[in-house]
């Protein structure tokens, strides 16, 4: 139940804004934020299980983000692992056209999902579930479990707070985007203020808050990405506790596009 949000062209000193989280069991081995070894482009968390990740960008400015598409009782786990579809793209040179035939070609290899792609002036997100390509058009943007923007209260409300601050007059802080991604109301009975037991009791997932904190499943890490108008990219990760908001590791990164 991962959600992105993500501002273009709102913000005057920083045009391109992400703010996301990353949700899942807390048994699933994880390498937080640094420069992959065998790939050195890519400035991403990893999956110790599939050897994907979940969010990342290159230092040539390429950047992706996915989403699983929310069907438990589809889940087929003979399929690729979807994390593979963020990294094939920040290592390749292709455009955005090439990779979307890619994506077309390759959709039924994967479990449903949302991908969000391209560079620090042009995303687009596509997914395999209803066919949609849109290129994302300035504004605030967010995808959870659903859709692009499909209207769940966390998406609603991650969208509203961080228009309220990309539109502020006043010097944006990382910290402020960080607080947005902290939110534990829930709209519904499964309120993570009150741990339940663990993901498998009946739950609506258009009704989880934004961190989520469960027995054995959760929001295990945040990132705050920002790119000025000068091309500086400052990429910030916090870990976090199991069922807690408790910092374990942060990690922050800055380079200048060329």
């Amino acid at each position: 139940m991962c959600v992105i949000i993500f501002a273009l062209r709102k913000n005057k000193q920083y045009p391109f804004i992400v703010a996301a989280n990353r949700d899942e069991y807390y048994n699933r081995p994880t390498i937080v934020a640094d420069y992959w070894p065998d790939l050195p482009e890519i400035i991403a968390g990893r999956d110790k299980q599939a050897g994907g990740t979940w969010l990342g960008l290159s230092l040539t400015g390429r950047f992706a983000a996915i989403t699983n598409h929310y069907e438990p009782d589809s889940h087929n786990r003979k399929l690729q692992s979807r994390g593979e579809l963020v990294s094939n793209f920040l290592v390749t040179n292709g455009n955005l056209d090439e990779y979307s035939r890619q994506l077309h070609q390759t959709q039924k290899n994967y479990n449903g999902y949302g991908l969000i792609f391209g560079n620090f002036s042009h995303l687009r997100y596509q997914t395999n579930r209803d066919g949609q390509i849109v290129d994302i058009t300035k504004g605030v943007h967010g995808l959870s479990n659903h859709l692009l923007n499909t209207p769940w209260p966390r998406v609603e409300e991650g969208k509203r707070k961080l228009l309220e601050i990309a539109q502020s007059e006043d010097q944006l802080e990382a910290d402020q985007i960080f607080e947005i991604l902290l939110d534990c109301n829930a709209s519904g009975p499964n309120n993570s203020e009150e741990i339940i037991s663990n993901l498998d009791q009946t739950i609506n997932p258009a009704q989880m808050p934004i961190f989520i904190r469960l027995n054995d499943y959760g929001t295990r890490s945040s990132s705050v990405i920002l790119v000025d108008r000068n091309g500086m990219v400052t990429f910030e990760e916090r870990t976090f506790a199991p069922s807690s908001r408790k910092i374990v590791a942060q990690r922050k990164f800055e380079f200048k596009v060329a």
